[in-house]
């Protein structure tokens, strides 16, 4: 089914609205004689152009990118390698409407209606709080999350018109793999030598984050990698796709293996207890969708079982790494002091801030509709001071401070009522009960073909998403990922349907 309106036209709008923004843009950069981001928007543009000759394939650089949020630095461009991605691809998709007669629309479903909802929600709340808009009498400040969103939903748009072959759906999920593990390994040796951080971290900003103070002594395991926690669970995720967990003990699976446990060391390294169980609910529920009840229960008594290994391990003289048994520090067992209590003064300071934000209109002015991104500039100022120390807080206090003023609260229900209020939570949460239940039966639709993988590369951390938010981490922020994971099950879904049309005519 094709769309009846005129497309050229919307598209020629379009350009002509980026025309006036540039000019605008180039106009203040000319009267302060500073050619530099000129030219680096032109050729921004140069290469925009040259990317439409890959036509509705150059759309794959969204899921390509979309692991990749740090910045190339060395770029004078305010946006990460994904919002970079996704620019590239809007130009490819703009392009589409102005030089198509006829564009492909996408059919529309109750979990649509329910995305449109939560997107149209947070434009009102932006109008009514409308930050870094002083026409609108504002002086609100940091509303950067707003071009993520935009972002995000441009991504869901224009994935939710695509269609991709089996060769190409096997090339995303390899290509996010791969440049995963290249981003841990270069992290990895930034942390052995920190003096190339520096360096590094003109190419992709994260890499400058990894290196630490060359006069500071650290030991593999004595100090959080945040940079293996990503990768380690990209790792899992492909290798619970490409095999029943259950099975990877088989002959002829043991390279699988071999990488699951590679992405579970990377994990407990990392230190982080929500990525342990992220984890854990990933490889349950591989094994759950494929066997059911049986491979639930299967995969229960496994991680009981090794659970209790580590436990038992911990009252030996085998000393496990600070991080594992940070990680680990829920289960009863003989774990080291500071491990221990690194873990529960995480937990302090968490419900401590929940309970102060809750309880006050200090930190949310109107929890029934939110206040959406952004703060005073005065509260801005104060944020910077506490995070520096300035002033009658300091230490955690004053950490403390700064998260709650800029929203960053650890927890996905308390930071969406805070961005989007009670309407907006119960809006967000039933998009994530929807999309996982749009997952579940793209998954089933899938079994046996070439989108199996994909399907279930996507769609196993999206199943899980609702329980992270909810009980572990979570942030509203998180409803990009959402959105964009609903454009990449439209796209696997067209395809899916593409494909057995193709092989039922074969068959004829």
């Amino acid at each position: 089914m094709t769309s009846q309106i005129n497309t050229r036209q919307i598209g020629l709008f379009i350009v002509i609205g980026i025309g006036l923004v540039f000019a605008l843009f180039a106009g203040n950069y000319v009267a302060d004689e500073d050619y530099t981001p000129i030219a680096a928007v032109i050729g921004s543009l140069i290469v925009l152009l040259a990317f439409f000759g890959f036509g509705s394939s150059g759309n794959l650089i969204i899921p390509i990118c979309y692991g990749l949020t740090g910045q190339i630095s060395i770029l004078p461009l305010p946006f990460s390698v994904r919002q970079l991605g996704v620019i590239l691809a809007s130009g490819v998709f703009i392009s589409g409407l102005i030089f198509k007669s006829r564009m492909k629309k996408a059919s529309l479903e109750s979990v649509d209606y329910l995305a449109w909802f939560n997107i149209v929600w947070l434009a009102i709340v932006f109008f009514r709080n409308p930050v870094g808009i002083n026409a609108l009498g504002t002086n609100l400040v940091g509303g950067k999350p707003y071009v993520d969103f935009f972002l995000g939903v441009m991504s869901y748009v224009i994935l939710s018109r695509q269609e991709i072959t089996p060769k190409q759906a096997k090339f995303i999920v390899l290509s996010t793999v791969w440049l995963s593990i290249f981003v841990s390994v270069i992290a990895t040796i930034v942390f052995f030598k920190p003096e190339l951080g520096a360096f590094l971290g003109k190419f992709y900003s994260h890499f400058g984050s990894y290196g630490i103070a060359e006069n500071q002594s650290v030991k593999v395991g004595e100090t959080r990698l945040g940079a293996l926690q990503e990768s380690g669970m990209t790792l899992i995720t492909y290798c619970a796709c490409m095999v029943n967990p259950m099975n990877m003990i088989a002959l002829g699976k043991w390279k699988y293996l071999g990488l699951y446990i590679i992405g579970i060391l990377m994990v407990m390294l990392s230190g982080f207890r929500s990525a342990l169980f992220n984890a854990i609910l990933i490889t349950g529920l591989s094994c759950t969708l494929r066997d059911r009840i049986a491979g639930l229960a299967k995969i229960v008594f496994s991680i009981a079982a090794l659970g209790l290994v580590f436990i038992l391990m911990s009252y030996t003289n085998i000393q496990l790494p600070h991080t594992f048994q940070r990680a680990l520090s829920f289960l009863p067992g003989n774990w080291d002091t500071h491990a221990i209590e690194a873990g529960e003064d995480s937990n302090e300071w968490r419900f401590d801030m929940w309970k102060t934000v809750m309880t006050s209109d200090k930190y949310i002015r109107n929890k029934l509709l939110g206040d959406g991104y952004g703060f005073l500039r005065s509260e801005y100022e104060q944020m910077i001071d506490a995070s520096h120390g300035v002033g009658y807080l300091s230490g955690s206090e004053g950490d403390k401070e700064s998260h709650m003023i800029q929203g960053t609260y650890h927890s996905g229900p308390i930071s969406t009522i805070k961005r989007v209020g009670y309407i907006g939570l119960v809006a967000l949460l039933m998009l994530m009960f929807k999309t996982a239940a749009y997952a579940i039966a793209l998954i089933r639709k899938s079994a046996g073909t070439p989108f199996q993988v994909i399907a279930l590369f996507y769609g196993l951390p999206i199943i899980i998403l609702p329980i992270l938010f909810v009980f572990i981490f979570g942030d509203y922020n998180d409803i990009t990922l959402v959105l964009f994971s609903l454009g990449m099950f439209k796209m696997i879904t067209a395809s899916l349907k593409a494909y057995n049309v193709e092989a039922e005519i074969l068959r004829s």
